[in-house]
This record gives C-alpha cells, structure tokens and sequence, in this order.
C-alpha cells in the first residue's frame, strides 16, 4: 500500500488552504479606488515606503489588483499591479495543482527540473522588479 508522510500531506493541505484563503479574501474585499491600499480594510498599516519616499513599493497595488481580478475588473486589476493579473491566475492554479497533489501519489513540483524552477524564479523576480520600475516611470512622466 502506498503511504504519504503525514509532513507531505501537511504541506499540501497548506498550500490548498492558503491558496483558497487568497481567492477567497479577494472576493471579499472591496478594490481601494486609489489603486492601493485595499489591505488597510483588514487592519494592516498603509504602506511605510510609500509613505516615506512618495513612490510605491514593488508589492503596492497587488491587493487591490487581486481583488479587482476576483470582482471581473481585468483593466483595473492591471493599472493597480501589472503583475497582480498573472499572479491572481497563478494562485488560482495552485488551488487545482494542490487539490491535484493532495489526491495523487505524485507532487506536481516534483515533475520539473531543478532547472526550470530556477528559471521561473529569475523570470518571476526579474518582471517584478520590471513591474517596480514601469509603475515608478508612469509616476515620474507626470510629475
């Protein structure tokens, strides 16, 4: 009989949770029409950096884009986070790729190559920092 270590089970049950706890947070909140600061309706601060320095943050706007995704406002979602869209998608994804491990003897990560998950991680950090610095010029093109 084939038996998973109950740590295994444990993390995949995380990742299922977690990941339907976004969507669901998403859904719940209402998109800030500002473009950022959705996180405040659940009590957490404003953002230090942007509050410091004027300029947003590489991770402003991800909230508000994610709950814009969840409501159907894809242009929205897009003009508060470039990468919000693509991240929304992903986490949703992960719901099923999750779902997908808790039922399987196989864990989907498992079937990539080391060097494939090092590549989408260059890429991932790469088009968010590209996303910081798009964000940061349309600020500057109209000061």
């Amino acid at each position: 009989m084939y038996s998973i270590k109950p740590s295994i089970i444990l993390s995949r049950l995380f990742l299922l949770i977690s990941s339907s706890g976004i969507l669901l947070l998403s859904f719940w909140l209402k998109p800030d029409t500002r473009g950022f600061g959705t996180h405040e309706q659940l009590g957490l601060p404003p953002c230090p950096f942007l509050f410091f320095t004027g300029y947003p943050c590489p991770a402003c706007g991800l909230t508000t884009s994610f709950s814009h995704m969840a409501h159907g406002h894809f242009m929205a979602a897009f003009s508060s986070h470039p990468l919000g869209p693509f991240l929304f998608l992903m986490n949703v994804a992960l719901i099923f790729i999750s779902l997908k491990n808790l039922l399987s003897k196989k864990n989907f990560w498992d079937l990539l190559p080391d060097k494939q998950l090092n590549a989408f991680l260059i890429l991932f950090v790469f088009s968010f920092l590209s996303s910081w610095g798009y964000r940061i010029l349309q600020i500057w093109r109209t000061l």
